[in-house]
């Protein structure tokens, strides 16, 4: 079952209590990329990954709502962008009635491919996600 709508939102209020206009100005810049995804949820937990934009890592933000906490493996301030992006997506798809795209859904994975082209050996890589679109790199 999912995060509830209503604390959810309460949840949300608090962390826009506590966010100085910078972190919420970056944190309108993840949301703009469209770069949160659900890992996992529960009726009284939510796990969120956000790529962020020059970011080599992927935040962790935990969200809990019935208990107005949150967490995030950044390392940055409290809350941080990530936290507040976080609920704003997440928010944002439970009033529509839908869910944020799944990491599964999202993540894609790398492909070698070994070929042989007369004594020279080629490896390929490609970029696979989950329907099977292919990107070389």
């Amino acid at each position: 079952m999912p995060v509830d709508l209503d604390s959810l939102r309460s949840l949300l209020a608090t962390i826009r209590k506590r966010t100085p206009s910078m972190r919420a100005a970056e944190a309108n810049r993840i949301l703009e990329a469209g770069a949160v995804m659900v890992q996992r949820e529960g009726d009284d937990e939510a796990m969120l990954v956000l790529q962020v934009p020059g970011w080599s890592m992927t935040p962790t933000v935990f969200l809990y709502p019935d208990d107005e906490e949150w967490t995030c493996d950044c390392g940055g301030s409290d809350p941080c962008a990530h936290v507040l992006a976080g609920a704003i997506a997440l928010e944002r798809a439970r009033a529509k009635g839908g869910s944020l795209p799944s990491l599964s859904e999202r993540q894609s994975r790398l492909r070698y491919t070994l070929r042989a082209s007369g004594e020279r050996l080629f490896v390929d890589r490609e970029a696979v996600t989950s329907q099977g679109a292919t990107t070389r790199i």
